[in-house]
């Protein structure tokens, strides 16, 4: 059962992520500068793109229709008042915090809340979407991805924020920890799940060692 802290910091994510879409979509809406640069935003170090169309689309129609439509039917059930109609889509994320436990007392609570969670995620792969090579790392190994040292190495650098070394890979398959397959090719394969799991479990037993 979710718990009013769990409701507010869900819903405050959604109301930062809705300002920042918004606050986005304010920026791209400038008139163009009249220099050689013209119909491009300005670009500085803190510079962020403005969102895409494809942004606005879905705040208007998935988004906005969805949080409105809770925000309303709460003010209806609970007779609460104060809702910011004409308002950015952020404000009515704030009023749905203020009566988080009103909220939660309404039959229709748990409807409410996994449609709101589902919207949180939802903005946050937008603003936020999961770099290419790691996307492809993670599909690797849901296909228990096998390939050589070199391979291996690629794809678990992009899973995590430290580089990791062929010289690595083929260490832990040396030591046993790891199994070698040979390969199509005539090389020595390894499997990137278990290549994953040794080397973490690796990382721990020496920071466990320093202790």
């Amino acid at each position: 059962m979710t718990t009013p802290d769990e409701l507010r910091t869900m819903l405050q994510s959604l109301a930062e992520y809705c300002a920042l879409i918004e606050q986005d979509l304010q920026d791209s809406a400038y008139p163009a500068a009249a220099s050689s640069n013209a119909g491009a935003r300005p670009i500085g170090p803190k510079g962020k793109p403005p969102c895409s169309i494809v942004d606005l689309d879905f705040i208007i129609e998935d988004v906005s229709p969805i949080i409105r439509g809770w925000a309303t039917a709460l003010q209806k059930d609970a007779h609460r008042t104060g809702l910011p109609i004409d308002r950015p889509l952020n404000e009515w994320c704030a009023w749905l915090s203020r009566y988080r436990e009103s909220l939660l007392a309404m039959p229709w609570a748990d409807t409410a809340v996994e449609e709101l969670d589902k919207l949180a995620s939802q903005l946050h792969d937008r603003l936020h979407p999961p770099d290419p090579k790691q996307q492809a790392a993670m599909a690797a190994i849901a296909g228990d991805r096998k390939g050589t040292a070199r391979e291996i190495a690629t794809l678990l650098t992009a899973l995590g924020e430290e580089k990791v070394d062929r010289l690595k890979v083929a260490y832990l398959g040396k030591s046993g920890r790891i199994r070698q397959y040979e390969g199509p090719d005539g090389e020595t394969h390894y499997s990137l799940v278990e290549a994953r799991e040794a080397l973490d479990e690796w990382v721990d037993g020496r920071v466990k060692n320093t202790l």
